[in-house]
């Protein structure tokens, strides 16, 4: 009984990240950031031919090539607001083409990493056992979703969203906002 109360929970928990994710993808630009990240952005000076073959993979497909382990990474990065070193330890044995300490990235020493390899595997089962289940869904669970930039999960606080727009509300009524989607506002 408690197993399948346990199961109904999560069940209802994948349908409102849905519910979420349609509502937050509703109010985005219908063009999505690529994953593809230039070593400009970065500051790597990289080239994505020169990205290594993965090594130690638990929770990501080993068929991953480096570029796509790269771009995943890179994704994850400005989804949690963090850098490579939350999860990768510095190696002390070898510097990279800047002169600086590479990253040891098979190192697991870390517990973000280790806490990262579950939520990987959380937002994978939920993609594939509830969210591909719900037609239409068409929105899978990201990183971003729940942390919208910050390594901690931001809770959904509906009081204080409707705090906000009545707000924004009074303040356009009292001429001190301009109300979105003016003139004004655009330039």
């Amino acid at each position: 009984m408690r197993s399948q109360h346990a199961h109904s929970l999560l069940k209802v928990a994948a349908l409102a990240i849905v519910i979420y994710g349609s509502t937050l993808m509703a109010q985005t630009p219908a063009a999505q950031p690529s994953m593809t990240v230039n070593a400009q952005e970065t500051g790597s000076k990289q080239t994505p031919s020169e990205y290594p073959a993965p090594v130690n993979l638990q929770a990501l497909p080993k068929t991953m090539t480096g570029q796509q382990v790269h771009d995943l990474m890179e994704q994850w990065s400005r989804d949690l607001n963090t850098k490579c070193d939350g999860c990768h330890t510095y190696d002390h044995n070898h510097l990279g083409p800047n002169g600086k300490l590479d990253l040891n990235y098979a190192d697991d020493s870390k517990d973000l990493k280790r806490v990262a390899r579950m939520m990987v595997t959380m937002t994978d089962l939920i993609n594939t056992n509830y969210i591909a289940k719900v037609d239409g869904s068409g929105v899978p669970v990201s990183c971003g979703m729940c942390h919208r930039g910050d390594i901690g999960a931001q809770p959904y606080d509906p009081t204080k969203t409707a705090e906000l727009q009545a707000r924004e509300i009074r303040q356009v009524m009292c001429g001190e906002k301009e109300p979105e989607g003016t003139e004004q506002e655009k330039h």
